[in-house]
């Protein structure tokens, strides 16, 4: 009886020991890999190497280990046109970085004493570069006007732009590409969208300028962001429709949460 508990003892410790062996042996990160799941633009300068370096993941670390959120932010804080969709392993021993490129949609006006920078800004309001020339946008860039006291952050590349009601400029992008519009599209056909806070009445409205020369205005649009933004999706395919240039209206919402247009 005494023979039989030591062999178990033996077997278990045997195991236990093995399965060890093989977590600090088997399931360590012997090779890491890049997977880019967009085509690229703003990155193609940017080696498998370089990133996988920026990423910090150490070979020899666990695979059951792995500190994904900090990898991933070292990652988009170092190159800020990086997405990071996930961190996969594939066991036993690979890792792989699946990425996204961000696609610039926004610029932001930043003027200093004697220079003029522009804020690079995807959909999402993050900051993507600071440049000084904004010819190599093909198709242009959308003006984003939002007046300083909105801002509640600071214009650092790998930032995200946070003021009042900012989600309206990612509803209203979102809007147009369920419609059928692309990136392209939404940048050829929108000049620029402009916020004007009254903080008196805590009220921001919004102005929204497209290449035709149609203009769409609409009031106080915390009462519902996606009201808003659809219904200047829907009176701009009106004047497209009918041919009209250069026509102004103003949108605004009643008490039941309607939307009005007055021309």
């Amino acid at each position: 009886m005494k023979t039989r508990r030591l062999i178990a003892i033996f077997i278990t410790l045997a195991i236990i020991t093995l399965i060890v062996v093989l977590c600090s042996v088997v399931f360590t990160v012997q090779s890491i890999d890049c997977n880019f799941l967009t085509s690229r633009v703003e990155t193609v300068s940017i080696s498998n190497e370089d990133i996988i370096k920026s990423s910090k993941i150490k070979h020899g670390s666990s695979v059951f280990n792995l500190k994904k959120d900090e990898y991933i932010e070292a990652i988009e804080s170092t190159y800020p046109y990086i997405e990071v969709n996930t961190i996969e392993v594939q066991f036993p021993s690979k890792v792989v970085i699946h990425m996204s490129e961000r696609v610039p949609v926004y610029y932001m006006e930043l003027s200093g004493a004697t220079t003029t920078d522009y804020c690079i800004l995807d959909e999402n309001m993050k900051v993507l570069e600071l440049v000084s020339d904004l010819t190599k946008f093909d198709p242009k860039l959308v003006r984003a006007d939002i007046s300083s006291e909105l801002v509640i952050s600071n214009f650092t590349p790998g930032n995200v732009v946070e003021f009042k009601e900012s989600d309206m400029l990612n509803t209203l992008y979102r809007a147009f590409l369920t419609s059928g519009y692309k990136v392209e599209n939404f940048r050829g056909i929108i000049d620029s969208v402009e916020f004007d806070y009254t903080q008196e009445f805590d009220r921001l409205d919004m102005r929204v300028t497209f290449s035709s020369g149609n203009i769409i205005m609409a009031n106080d649009v915390y009462k519902g962001s996606e009201k808003f933004a659809l219904a200047v999706l829907s009176k701009y395919e009106e004047y497209l429709t009918s041919d009209t240039h250069g026509a102004e209206c103003r949108l605004s919402m009643d008490s039941s949460g309607d939307i009005m247009v007055e021309e």
